[in-house]
């Protein structure tokens, strides 16, 4: 009788520590922070890895390629065989923004099935930065 109590115990304490130890899965492998500033034409991208970039492209003013004003569109682009393959998939974005108040608003968006997020951006808000949460494809 001890020893199917002591077996069990130690049954039980190797499901408990199989629980804790195993790691989290998540969707999101990894992070970068990209910056945005306001250009009509260019916008800026950080390296994350196997020739795939994170870019960001938002104008104050209005935007002939989206056809909206105050559009801000986030997305991994690959710089070696764009628009073919990308080795890297967006799962979603936390964006900054500072109020006309100067105060700090914080957005969390999903990617698409694309893997990217197009917004419009309400006037009283200019964002700043943006951290992109990716995973391998």
């Amino acid at each position: 009788m001890k020893t199917k109590k002591i077996i069990i115990l130690l049954m039980l304490f190797v499901a408990i520590l199989g629980f804790t130890m195993t790691t989290v899965t998540s969707a999101d492998a990894a992070s970068k922070t990209v910056g945005i500033k306001s250009h009509p034409n260019y916008g800026t991208s950080k390296y994350i890895g196997k020739g795939d970039y994170a870019f960001t492209y938002y104008n104050k003013k209005y935007s002939a390629q989206a056809g909206k004003s105050r559009y801000l569109s986030i997305s991994i682009v690959n710089n070696n065989y764009y628009p073919y393959t990308k080795y890297y998939k967006m799962t979603k974005t936390k964006v900054y923004f500072k109020t006309t108040a100067g105060k700090i608003l914080v957005k969390n968006y999903k990617a698409n099935k694309y893997g990217s997020v197009s917004k419009v951006v309400p006037k009283s808000m200019n964002p700043y930065k943006a951290i992109v949460y990716y995973k391998k494809k």
